[in-house]
């Protein structure tokens, strides 16, 4: 009987990462969120006809604020004739506090750092948009995706331009960022996916709580698809505690927001124009050329020409490639659910049509299987397509020409922004007003002069007198420090709005304040 042995070397194996190209569907996609916002690249102010303009005195106060070490302030302390007011308590500070940040840190100039937070937030909508759909459908189609959103006449023209909403311009590019986050956590499942999809839930929240609603129900249709669909487990355990600890973390913004909310009495402000409706005819209508010399730019509420062909294109493709596309199947009966809801029951909630168009626009990506299926070489489908994306929303290129502006948002400009009549700066017109004094109080003649001066006292003349004497220590927009010089007990009213929250203090010891007959701080 023979024995064989088998021996073998040793031999030296090399491990090295795959090298992975550049993506570029990705800087396509980028490319396509630059041409976008390229009026904020180009021009040197921002537009002071839309709500832009209110969004810029909000983004100084909290600039200044932030110089001043407030890193959470909860107080307008402009507003109302320099009495004050708590709307950053109650209304998002998401928008405007990041760009204040950009401006407390790089740039110390408000046009600027709102400049750079419209070409940031438009890249990341781009970038986000297209990895999700190059995920779940493919990079052509996610490439598709991106023009179809962000050259919507709603996304691309009338929110950044007509409107000036810096929130929604915000929420557009949070609510592909939170589904690509929320994607990972459930394809991927690593212990920072939880991390970031939590932080993209409270970002949405901080920014438009009602966003994040139509957040939620883009995660929740997600799972499901990938349930029923895919036919795959669904880590639902760590989906629900990314969503717990968004929407803990956004708590310091809506728990003291909806505990207060009868703390203060809420006035309404003139609108500006008509309220705007969801309107069925006005839906269909095509995208008009923007009108270069018209000083306020007509919203329009439409779905755009690109993305009704698109939809019918994608249902031809959903229905030939299902298994590829039922991604964009799923999304588009959502986009056509939400148009319908809002149409009928909810037509005033324009916003709406923000969650519509990039659910119309995941659906539309899926006609490259269309063009496909009528033999067209893929490339060449693609070609054609973005080309059609392109040449049919060649109206929204075409951002307004606005003129230059001041760029005033000093306290000052604050205060004569209200004596001209246009109502409280720090908000667009139309919004509500959390007062806790009369609308109707006269502002302080002695405190206006003092803003005029640049040296702002909220103790005016009128208290000063041979018994008691007041001189200003210090200034900021959150606190006043007084050296007071009393002969005997006394009253004091500060000319600013009380508010819980308020302390005083005397020689270090604290003080009672309450408020005044006109909603005055009142100190024994």
């Amino acid at each position: 009987m023979n024995e064989i042995a088998i021996k073998t070397q040793d031999l030296p194996i090399w491990m090295q990462r795959a090298r992975r190209g550049v993506d570029w569907g990705i800087l396509l996609s980028l490319i396509l969120g630059l041409v976008v916002t390229w009026p904020f690249i180009w021009q040197n102010s921002i537009p002071r006809t839309t709500s832009l303009e209110n969004y810029a005195y909000r983004t100084a106060d909290y600039a200044n604020a932030l110089r001043e070490g407030y890193l959470y302030p909860r107080w307008s302390p402009h507003v109302a004739g320099g009495y004050g007011a708590p709307i950053p308590n109650y209304y998002p500070p998401g928008a405007p506090y990041s760009a204040a940040v950009i401006e407390t840190l790089f740039t110390n100039e408000t046009t600027l750092a709102i400049r750079i937070f419209y070409v940031i937030a438009f890249t990341i909508a781009a970038g986000a948009t297209y990895t999700v759909v190059a995920r779940w459908i493919s990079p052509k189609a996610g490439i598709l995706a991106t023009g179809l959103y962000l050259l919507s006449p709603y996304i691309g023209f009338t929110v950044p331009y007509a409107l000036g909403d810096m929130p929604a311009v915000a929420a557009h590019a949070l609510l592909p960022l939170q589904l690509w986050a929320f994607g990972r956590l459930i394809d991927i499942q690593r212990p920072f996916d939880i991390l970031s999809a939590a932080l993209t839930t409270a970002m949405l929240i901080f920014t438009h709580p009602l966003n994040a609603i139509a957040g939620m129900v883009f995660i929740l249709t997600l799972c499901l698809w990938r349930k029923w669909v895919k036919r795959r487990q669904t880590p639902w355990f760590s989906v629900f505690i990314a969503l717990l600890t968004g929407v803990g973390i956004a708590a310091i913004y809506w728990w003291p927001a909806w505990g207060e909310y009868e703390r203060v009495n809420w006035f309404s402000q003139p609108e500006a124009a008509p309220i705007l409706r969801l309107n069925a005819l006005e839906l269909l209508k095509p995208m008009e050329q923007v009108d270069l010399s018209e000083l306020i730019p007509t919203p329009q509420l439409r779905l755009g020409v690109a993305a009704i062909v698109f939809s019918i294109l994608g249902i031809i493709g959903i229905i030939s490639q299902w298994r590829r596309a039922s991604f964009a199947g799923v999304y588009l009966l959502l986009g056509v659910a939400i148009c319908v809801l809002g149409l009928t029951a909810f037509d005033n909630q324009v916003w709406l049509l923000g969650p519509i168009m990039f659910c119309l626009a995941v659906g539309g990506s899926a006609a490259i299987y269309a063009l496909e299926r009528f033999r067209i070489p893929p490339m060449t489908a693609f070609g054609l397509a973005l080309i059609m994306v392109l040449s049919s929303t060649i109206t929204v290129w075409l951002g307004p020409i606005w003129p230059a502006s001041s760029n005033d948002y000093s306290p000052q400009a604050q205060i004569r922004y209200e004596q001209q009549g246009f109502g409280v700066a720090v908000l667009p017109q139309g919004s509500q007003i959390p007062l806790t004094i009369p609308p109707d109080l006269p502002p302080n003649r002695f405190v206006l002069n003092s803003y005029q001066l640049g040296q702002i006292n909220k103790f005016p003349l009128n208290e000063i007198s041979a018994s008691r004497q007041a001189t200003v220590l210090e200034h900021t927009s959150q606190r006043d420090i007084f050296q007071l010089q009393i002969q005997s007990p006394t009253t004091l009213v500060i000319q600013t709005a009380y508010f819980p929250g308020w302390e005083a203090t005397v020689n270090g010891k604290p003080v009672a304040l309450r408020p005044s007959e006109n909603g005055l701080i009142e100190i024994d």
